[in-house]
């Protein structure tokens, strides 16, 4: 008597105000639910109402990793036989993985018999499984399993293709949900990052003597690589300095905090320059796991003379204005840092005289480019016009203007590099 109402139930297709009501019903349990796993599982408990199983799982492809796996994102039945090739397998093993590669749902009478079958269960004889479909594409399947050979017919098929259509719902909306919650995490980290990064750039710029020096700096992204820096020397000498650190974002605004603090610990008055970043060289180099390296140029100021010793570690080359609008270009170079190992660093002497402005930059500004050609660059010469057309305003004016001016010139185009200068000027 029983088997008969059973065998009834099996073949008799689910009237429309039955799937009307599991709707509803669903909807009403799941619209204040954003958890993935929650929803799934209260999925898979509300198919056994109509459904009979002895295990399930929803199985979920992931989005990551060079092959495609099918992942049981929630199960049931299987805790104490489970199995890893059950649980984990490539897009087309197995039944659940055929269905998500056909996009067919199938029945499968006895599992015995069928080659597709990858056994999780002992104790399995019929299996049945139905796509996860979303925005017209598979992206997972919803599998059952009975200890009772010849359990599943096609109505009981059509009803676990609802219940898979809403695990599609929910799992659209949950990646959905998640990828915003990670996206504000992550603005809130970098928010974070910013505002130390930011702290590790001098607060106000120093008047030294006859020099009146600013800098400004700008990050293409939240943090950046670039990076400036007035170091105290003794009473009479200051380091000035302006460096760049291949690539950007997170990883450049470890490195430049790295080599600022490496270069604010080697920096002293018995020193020499070249043996000060003979060592910064070391210590990048030896500390260096993402094969990054930094370009820098250093300026060592005494107030009590009107020359400079400077040490150029692959960085821009500076550029020295004259009060008659001449300018020279400090050539003089060494390698970059924190690449190859011991590698010689020379400093050498410049002198200059009232009414010049040194400027230090990075290659963000001479290498802007507008919206409307990538392959024009702000370049040396403009940056050079632009210093000549502000050079009557004080150093940070100066700093401001080149800044609006590269601005103009690349418009809204976006840039793909961190920008930064200094301006020194010659009292």
């Amino acid at each position: 008597m029983i088997s008969n109402l059973l065998a009834k139930r099996q073949h008799t297709q689910p009237p429309a105000e039955t799937k009307l009501r599991l709707m509803m019903e669903l909807a009403r349990k799941i619209s204040s639910c954003l958890d993935l796993d929650d929803v799934l599982n209260l999925i898979i408990d509300m198919v056994r109402s109509f459904i009979d199983y002895d295990a399930a799982g929803i199985y979920i492809i992931e989005r990551t990793g060079k092959y495609k796996r099918v992942i049981a994102q929630t199960s049931r039945g299987y805790e104490e036989e489970r199995s890893n090739s059950c649980m984990c397998m490539k897009v087309g093993d197995g039944i659940v993985g055929w269905v998500i590669k056909t996009g067919s749902g199938a029945i499968v009478p006895d599992v015995s018999v069928d080659s597709r079958y990858i056994s999780g269960r002992c104790s399995t004889k019929s299996e049945m499984v139905a796509p996860i479909r979303a925005n017209g594409k598979v992206i997972g399947a919803f599998n059952l399993e009975s200890d009772r050979l010849k359990a599943y017919s096609k109505y009981d098929l059509e009803m676990l293709m609802f219940f898979a259509n809403e695990a599609a719902i929910t799992i659209e909306k949950a990646r959905l949900y998640e990828a915003l919650m990670q996206k504000q995490r992550l603005e809130a980290e970098l928010a974070v990052a910013r505002r130390v990064q930011q702290s590790l750039l001098p607060i106000s710029d120093p008047l030294f003597g006859h020099y009146e020096i600013s800098g400004l700096n700008s990050p293409t992204s939240e943090v950046g690589g670039d990076y400036f820096d007035y170091i105290n020397v003794n009473e009479n000498r200051l380091g000035v300095v302006v460096a760049d650190v291949s690539g950007k974002g997170v990883p450049a605004a470890l490195i430049m905090a790295t080599f600022r603090a490496s270069l604010r610990g080697q920096v002293c008055s018995a020193c020499s320059l070249s043996s000060t970043f003979y060592q910064m060289n070391e210590l990048l180099r030896q500390n260096n796991f993402l094969d990054q390296f930094v370009t820098a140029c250093y300026l060592d100021l005494d107030k009590t003379s009107y020359k400079f010793s400077y040490l150029n570690a692959g960085h821009n080359r500076p550029i020295v204005l004259h009060e008659d609008d001449s300018y020279e270009m400090l050539s003089e170079a060494s390698l970059i840092l924190g690449l190859f190992p011991r590698q010689s660093y020379e400093h050498f002497t410049h002198y200059t005289k009232p009414g010049d402005i040194i400027l230090l930059y990075t290659d963000g500004i001479t290498e802007a480019t507008p919206p409307q050609s990538l392959e024009e660059e702000f370049g040396v010469e403009r940056l050079v016009e632009a210093t000549q057309k502000y050079k009557h305003l004080s150093s940070s004016e100066i700093a401001k203007a080149i800044f609006k001016t590269v601005r103009e010139f690349s418009g809204n185009a976006t840039q793909s590099d961190d920008c930064t200068v200094l301006v020194i000027k010659v009292a």
